[in-house]
C-alpha cells in the first residue's frame, strides 16, 4: 500500500526532534505561522497577562497544532440566541421553583414528624 507521507530524517545525536523554526518544518500557508505572529504582538510579561485576563481577551489553557481530531461538544441546547433565552429563562426559573417546593415540603413533613416523635417520647417519659 503505497503511502503520501514523506518523513524527514533523524540523527540520533540531534539536539531537537524538530527544526526550532516553523519556516523549516510547516508548508508557508500553514496555521502556526498565524498564530506565531499573533503571539508576537501579545505582551505576555505577567502584567500583561493580568490585564489581559481581567479583560477577559486571555484565558490560560492548551493549544494543539498537530491536526489532531477531536469531537466537539457544541450543544444546541447550550449555544442560543438572545430570543431562545428569553423563552428559556422562565421554563428554568419554573423547573427550579418546583424542586424547591418539593424540598420545603418534604422539610415540612420532616418537621411534623420529627415533632410527633418528640411529643410521643415526652408523653411516655411523663408516664
Amino acid at each position: 500500500m503505497p503511502t503520501d507521507k514523506v518523513y524527514r530524517p533523524y540523527h540520533p545525536h540531534q539536539d531537537l526532534p524538530l527544526p526550532p523554526s516553523l519556516q523549516e518544518w510547516l508548508p508557508h500557508d500553514h496555521g502556526a505561522h498565524f498564530v506565531s505572529d499573533l503571539v508576537e504582538h501579545f505582551d505576555l510579561s505577567a502584567s500583561g497577562q493580568v490585564l489581559a485576563q481581567q479583560a477577559g481577551l486571555l484565558t490560560l489553557g492548551h493549544v494543539a497544532l498537530d491536526d489532531t481530531q477531536i469531537r466537539a461538544n457544541a450543544s444546541k441546547h447550550k449555544a442560543m440566541s438572545y430570543a431562545r433565552l428569553c423563552q428559556e429563562e422562565p421554563r428554568l426559573a419554573a423547573e427550579v421553583a418546583a424542586p424547591l417546593r418539593r424540598r420545603e415540603n418534604r422539610v415540612q413533613k420532616i418537621r411534623e414528624a420529627k415533632a410527633a416523635l418528640e411529643a410521643q417520647a415526652h408523653a411516655q417519659a411523663e408516664r
